[in-house]
């Protein structure tokens, strides 16, 4: 199918998460004392939006913030980025999400997540904005919203919508195993989202997940299967591995200076939807060249996110991931 953008007001349109992470300000930090962290906007959905603006296309967030400073903050940031909060509501009764982060074991780089809250798990039907949904021209989705109600129904009503305006229905699987009561029960949902996707991300870990190999040549053909167009897998330092039904590749990493890592996965995505949709092609008839362009520049989105501390903050700008990508040798 071939989006024409000329014919939606809005190229991306990211409905779910949002939240306020909490970053340590020292060793030891602990959840319950909010004067050990520094809070840093974020939600995959949320730095989705804000990274598609910052490349230059147009972008809009649905979700639920509390009405609390918070929420006011997250939804300065939003506006101040140019990203549409038309579809943005506040919740009277819970609190905007926080993600209190602590670093793993061994690795200062990688954390824990404690999720405590919120109002993004509340976002209702009712709370859709419809007229919004209809005109994107990709309605990109994450497994969290699949964790529990209300939020299950409300993005399958959202996948509704898109479908009959004739939008991409975009999904990072994102999975976050701690959120979900039963292993059984989130493979199903996510399996199931799988099969309403025309393009899906995943890393290692999940690939594994839905096909049983961390290895993309053998598990994207699973997935190209379930009706998906277009599958990326990351794999961190090794670059990402895409595949149509048509053809496939490898993509290297660009080599940089990784400080954290967190928004690396949605800023990939995120450059992948804005390169897509340039490309005025339907995903079938995209050429490996195509592609092989699609991710590089994907690669460098991602890249250039890890440089600095903090998701939606650390976003490049069009410009100096086009730098990047000229620095590199084709």
């Amino acid at each position: 199918m071939f989006i024409n953008t000329t014919s939606y007001q809005i190229d991306i349109l990211s409905l779910g998460e949002i939240v306020m992470d909490m970053y340590p300000r020292l060793p030891g930090a602990r959840s319950g004392i909010p004067n050990d962290f520094t809070p840093e906007p974020g939600g995959a959905n949320a730095n989705v939006a804000v990274a598609t603006s910052k490349l230059g296309a147009r972008s809009a967030f649905i979700g639920k913030i509390g009405s609390d400073p918070h929420g006011e903050a997250l939804t300065r940031v939003l506006n101040k980025n140019g990203v549409k909060t038309n579809g943005l509501c506040v919740d009277s009764i819970h609190l905007t999400t926080q993600v209190f982060l602590t670093p793993s074991e061994g690795s200062p780089k990688r954390y824990k997540f404690n999720r405590v809250g919120g109002a993004d798990l509340f976002l209702q039907q009712d709370d859709l904005d419809l007229d919004m949904i209809s005109s994107a021209a990709v309605l990109h989705l994450t497994s969290l919203m699949l964790v529990s109600e209300p939020t299950r129904s409300t993005q399958l009503k959202a996948i509704e919508v898109a479908r009959e305006s004739g939008g991409l229905i975009s999904f990072d699987v994102n999975h976050r195993p701690g959120l979900w009561p039963d292993k059984t029960e989130a493979l199903f949902h996510i399996r199931s989202m799988v099969r309403d996707c025309d393009i899906l991300k995943v890393n290692e870990n999940e690939l594994e997940i839905l096909t049983g190999t961390r290895d993309p040549v053998k598990g994207i053909p699973i997935l190209l299967l379930e009706g998906v167009n277009l599958v990326a897998v990351t794999l961190g330092e090794k670059g990402c591995h895409f595949a149509t039904k048509e053809t496939c590749g490898l993509i290297p990493a660009y080599k940089v200076i990784d400080i954290d890592p967190l928004g690396c996965g949605d800023a990939f995505t995120t450059g992948m939807l804005v390169k897509i949709l340039e490309a005025k092609k339907p995903i079938s008839h995209l050429l490996n060249t195509d592609l092989v362009g699609i991710f590089r520049f994907a690669n460098a989105v991602g890249a250039l996110t890890s440089t600095r501390q903090g998701a939606i903050s650390s976003f490049p700008e069009r410009p100096a991931v086009e730098e990047l990508i000229s620095l590199r040798p084709r």
